[in-house]
């Protein structure tokens, strides 16, 4: 039985973390805690209560982070620091007031202690989901999404109007870096970021003063060929001619208006030829078998294309 109390900080029973404190006052708790020696290591929220949207808003305006969120089928984690930085960890409520820190009662639940003085600990990340798990049950599956850049080659342009369009994703292709999207993905992917992102980077240092004007997904021979390509089964493609390249049907396509003088010169220049857009992503293992199966791949001159 720990006897410890220090100010809203009070330390008992199974060594658990209880924070008094209601949610308009939750931005003082990173300063509260630190004051007391308690650094955060996890935050988790139960997925019966938040979204990930509503997660990470919350996150965002009590100066946590946001970025990178570990998902199960039951809760969204998001990791503060390196675990290896910790003498120990226990869980503790955010809020609700003087709430248990379990699934049921505790809309916000942490998992922090004092930081080690010297060398690195022997606590790792999956010793704390272990501890996680206790709360809210071994999850069958988890998914870890982290902050993303993707690079995109510039392949055709509107000087007139200062567009870049890019192929974003292109459900035929493995990239570079080994990494593939299936089509239903792609569309997915397209839609989300629209909707919750639209980031453009300039060499990955910063937002860059242009705004994506244009998305569209190119489309496929008939209305069956899609529905089949949605659910991974054998159809036909259509391959555009883009630029000085080609596009497959179901690729995403960006284009982007570049609003920044100076940008736009070292694009016309050939100095920049790709940029970037920032966004969530996962990383899954896949073999060859699981790309989509064409059975006619039907190229076609998109001369009149964006």
């Amino acid at each position: 039985m720990c006897q410890l109390v220090m100010g809203d900080i009070a330390w008992f029973g199974t060594c658990a973390f209880y924070i008094g404190a209601a949610e308009e006052a939750a931005f003082a708790l990173s300063n509260i805690l630190q004051k007391q020696g308690v650094e955060i290591q996890t935050i988790v929220f139960p997925k019966t209560k938040w979204t990930l949207a509503r997660a990470r808003r919350w996150l965002g305006e009590h100066d946590f982070r946001s970025g990178g969120v570990d998902e199960t089928e039951n809760s969204y984690r998001f990791r503060q620091q390196d675990p290896a930085k910790f003498e120990r960890i226990r869980p503790f409520c955010l809020m609700p007031n003087n709430a248990a820190p379990n699934m049921e009662a505790c809309s916000v639940l942490a998992f922090g202690g004092p930081l080690i003085e010297k060398g690195e600990s022997k606590i790792t990340q999956a010793l704390v989901d272990e501890e996680i798990d206790k709360v809210y049950g071994k999850p069958k599956r988890r998914k870890r999404r982290r902050d993303m850049m993707k690079e995109i080659e510039i392949v055709k342009l509107d000087e007139e109007k200062r567009i870049v369009y890019g192929i974003v994703l292109d459900p035929y292709i493995v990239d570079t870096q080994g990494d593939w999207s299936p089509p239903a993905e792609v569309e997915k992917t397209a839609h989300g970021w629209m909707e919750q992102s639209r980031t453009i980077g300039f060499r990955h240092s910063r937002e860059a003063d242009a705004v994506p004007v244009e998305s569209f997904l190119m489309p496929y021979p008939s209305t069956d060929d899609y529905k089949l390509a949605m659910c991974n089964e054998p159809h036909k493609v259509f391959k555009f001619k883009f630029g000085e390249g080609f596009v497959h049907s179901g690729s995403w396509v960006l284009g982007t208006k570049v609003k920044e003088d100076s940008t736009w010169q070292l694009i016309k220049s050939g100095e920049l030829g790709s940029y970037s857009i920032g966004g969530q992503g996962e990383r899954e293992e896949i073999t060859e078998v699981e790309l989509p199966k064409v059975t006619e791949e039907i190229e076609v001159d998109w001369s009149k294309a964006a």
